[in-house]
């Protein structure tokens, strides 16, 4: 899912030993809340540990968030590891702290390898 809009949404997976992080930029709104989820959902379905990088993304609304809850849900209750990264100062980490979900789910502040001390998959 990518476009030259400023607005466009994108995801980029980058595996490491024992998961995978997936790298949303762009905006994730109720125009496309729900595709983008089924892609993370998909691109996703092998793996126990999984980060989602939200460091990138440009504009976070309440559909987007319900559809990044329901995701932590469904992980939670198929015993998957779900980490979500965002920095306090990006948009995402701001939405995150208002609505609380900083508290419930596993959110990194930092470096996104720290949430879950990946290393490189080998090539």
């Amino acid at each position: 899912m990518d476009g030259d809009d400023q607005d466009a949404v994108s995801v980029a997976a980058h595996p490491f030993t024992g998961g995978l992080r997936l790298v949303v930029t762009g905006a994730m709104d109720i125009a496309n809340a729900a595709p983008v989820t089924r892609l993370l959902r998909d691109a996703s379905q092998d793996h126990d540990v999984v980060v989602i990088d939200l460091n990138g993304v440009t504009f976070l609304d309440s559909q987007g968030v319900a559809e990044l809850h329901h995701l932590h849900r469904d992980f939670a209750r198929q015993g998957r590891e779900l980490a979500m990264a965002a920095r306090p100062d990006t948009v995402a980490g701001k939405v995150l702290r208002l609505t609380r979900l900083d508290a419930v789910w596993n959110l990194a502040e930092r470096d996104v390898p720290r949430v879950v001390n990946p290393r490189p998959a080998p090539e």
